[in-house]
Parts: C-alpha cells; structure tokens; sequence
C-alpha cells in the first residue's frame, strides 16, 4: 500500500524578481493521524562543482492543518538572486513542505517526516553556449 505525498503546486513556474509565489499545498494523514507539524519554506539552493547548499528565505509553521485539505500560500520573492543556469553553478528556487508525524508503534527517535518540493525560476539566467569558456 503506498501512502500519499506531500503535495505543493504553485500558480506560476516563472516568478518575477519582487512579485510574489502563490499556490497551495496538501499533507496527508499517517497512520490515521494527521501531522504534528507542517513546515513551508522559500528557498534557494545552489549546485555546482562543490557543496550543494540550502538558504531557506521564509518559512511558516502550522500545527493545525487538517489532512488531504489544500492550503493556500503566497510568499514575496526578494529582488536576488536570480535563477542561474551556468556551466560551474546553478542557482533554483523552491518552495518546499515539510511535515512531521507523531510517533506511532513504539518507534524510537525522530517522528516519520515526509517532504515535497515544487522548483520554480525566478528571473532566469542563463549563459549562452558560445560564451562558455573552458
């Protein structure tokens, strides 16, 4: 039996630099319970040749939502920075839901924590292929 996912879908794919992201989200039930706890997160990551790293912009917690609804949200995405698509780093935008679960069945350490991402541009860059340099 597989369980259902964590749901985000957001208005628009490609968000001006200063506008705003809207969309909705969903979290299921576990177990016949709902989530302790539903973390939804702005964020940028960047990749590359390196260490691939996470900056979270805006985040808001719930306690209290109820399963399978759809919850609306809207975040005000900052002027920079912009999605870059280069050849030695790359830059995505993201927002992404985090949920957690109650411990159930005895489980010892941390709750079941399940996590959906929807990426999105915002501004988008990208270098030409002829302007490569190696």
């Amino acid at each position: 039996m597989s369980e259902d996912p964590v749901v985000v879908s957001l208005e628009r794919l490609d968000i001006p630099p200063g506008s705003e992201v809207t969309g909705w989200f969903s979290v299921p039930s576990r177990e016949g319970l709902p989530p302790e706890e539903v973390t939804l997160a702005l964020r940028f990551r960047t990749r590359g040749k390196g260490d691939e790293d996470i900056e979270n912009v805006q985040t808001v917690t719930y306690t209290d939502l109820v399963p399978g609804q759809a919850s609306d949200f809207r975040f005000q995405v900052p002027m920079s920075p912009r999605s870059y698509e280069g050849v030695n780093i790359k830059i995505h935008w993201e927002v992404s839901v985090t949920a957690l679960w109650p411990k159930t069945g005895g489980w010892l350490g941390k709750s079941p924590q399940v996590e959906g991402v929807t990426e999105f541009s915002v501004g988008l860059i990208e270098v030409p292929p002829e302007t490569v340099v190696e």
